[in-house]
Order: C-alpha cells, then sequence, then structure tokens
C-alpha cells in the first residue's frame, strides 16, 4: 500500500521537470488563497461537467459523419 509519503517522492521529480522553486511557491500561495480553496473545491465538479461536454461534443460529431456517409 502506498502512503502519502510514497506519493510525494514519486511526484517530487515531476513537478521538478515542470516548476521552479518559485513557481511552487507561488502555487502553494494560491491554493492557500481563498479563490485557490474555491479552485479545489469547485475542480471536481468543472471536471465532471468538462467530460461531459467531451462525450457530448464527440457524439455530435460522430452523429454528423455517419449522416455524411
Amino acid at each position: 500500500k502506498m502512503n502519502t509519503d510514497d506519493l510525494i517522492i514519486l511526484m517530487i521529480p515531476i513537478y521538478d521537470k515542470y516548476f521552479t522553486h518559485n513557481d511552487i511557491s507561488a502555487l502553494i500561495s494560491f491554493y492557500d488563497s481563498k479563490i485557490g480553496r474555491k479552485f479545489i473545491k469547485m475542480q471536481p465538479y468543472i471536471m465532471t461537467e468538462s467530460l461531459q461536454a467531451g462525450v457530448k461534443g464527440s457524439e455530435d460529431i460522430l452523429l454528423r459523419l455517419d449522416i455524411n456517409k
């Protein structure tokens, strides 16, 4: 079973690849802010609706392609 520390150790090189120390400090400040906390709270809803919109868009495209055969 993987614990939080194990996950952090795995993630450090990935974040290190894309973010500077200053970037990480700014991200921490953002997520500690009121809007950052709201973003975290709303993110699951945003992701769910985004995925649903993507599926609907894909279905619409497939229907149009099938009609145009």
